[in-house]
């Protein structure tokens, strides 16, 4: 991990505790309604469902708008302050199946934060399943790729 990403998930994860574990719940209540496994983990393998679901979870709960305040002051925070001011959609805000990320084009690179949620079982061979592990919260992951 690079000093950029070091500051950054450090930051991220000290200044915006709050909207972590905002995302952590909204991974909760999206994935309440699918099935339980075995040992108690969530499961879908709805693919195609997952992003939307979270999506209007995220709106409801005022996520994407405060993952641009996160962004922006990432970015602020190392020095780099976004060259336009980021909306909660893409490019900026993407919601895929593992969880959100913030992403930003910077005069140093590419910066990419990911907020992972739900993990991708490929276990099986004939179906994909997206899980919520019970407890998992959110973790975070940094990408700061150098132009």
């Amino acid at each position: 991990m690079s000093s950029i990403e070091a500051r950054v998930k450090r930051r991220c994860e000290t200044e915006h505790a709050e909207t972590i574990e905002r995302i952590g719940h909204c991974a909760d209540a999206t994935a309440s309604m699918w099935p339980e496994s075995v040992d108690g983990d969530r499961y879908t393998t709805d693919r195609n469902s997952v992003s939307s679901q979270l999506t209007t979870v995220f709106d409801r709960a005022g996520v994407r708008t405060a993952l641009v305040s996160v962004l922006t002051d990432l970015c602020t925070h190392i020095g780099e302050p976004l060259p336009a001011q980021p909306v909660s959609a893409p490019p900026y805000v993407v919601i895929s199946t593992t969880g959100p990320m913030v992403r930003a084009t910077l005069p140093s690179g590419r910066l990419v934060v990911q907020f992972m949620i739900f993990e991708i079982d490929r276990s099986t061979a004939d179906q994909v399943r997206i899980l919520r592990k019970v407890n998992s919260g959110c973790s975070v992951s940094v990408t700061h790729i150098l132009n």
